[in-house]
């Protein structure tokens, strides 16, 4: 069985995995709540002595949203025989620099380039993230993604 982990956009929320349950039958659909809502949040950690996110009504206490969903990766991988990312916004944000490349088997790219189109200066950082990724992790799927909207071939 597979877990397909889901990653909200700010303002969302775990519940929102709901949704994802009927296109994926025969797999574990499981929503983060994490708690960090901006970039420049990720990865300077918090003054307060603990930080939460709730996976599937299970607390876990860390310092950031790359860190939140790097530990529900490593537990989901433990589990599952392949764990598949759906996230949007700004999840697909933190997911990308979370470093769990090594143990998903998808990436949803297309939405969130979708997402940033609109935005000049989201779509250039999503470029510069696309553009650091070790590309020899993925299947030839992402890897065409990836180059697409790197080189402004997907519409």
């Amino acid at each position: 069985m597979n877990a397909i982990l889901y990653i909200h956009g700010k303002g969302g929320s775990a519940t929102e995995s709901e949704h994802y349950k009927p296109l994926f039958p025969d797999n574990e659909v499981i929503g983060l709540d994490y708690q960090t809502f901006t970039p420049w949040e990720t990865g300077k950690g918090r003054s307060s002595e603990s930080h939460q996110a709730c996976l599937n009504g299970r607390v876990v206490t860390e310092l950031d949203a790359v860190k939140e969903i790097r530990i529900a990766a490593e537990e989901l991988k433990g589990k599952y025989e392949n764990v598949i990312l759906i996230a949007n916004s700004i999840g697909a944000f933190f997911s990308m620099n979370a470093g769990i490349d090594e143990m998903i088997q998808s990436v949803c790219m297309k939405l969130t380039f979708r997402m940033c189109k609109f935005y000049p200066e989201l779509m250039d950082e999503l470029k510069r993230t696309l553009e650091a990724m070790e590309i020899d992790y993925y299947k030839p799927a992402v890897k065409c993604v990836r180059n697409r909207i790197i080189s402004g071939r997907l519409k």
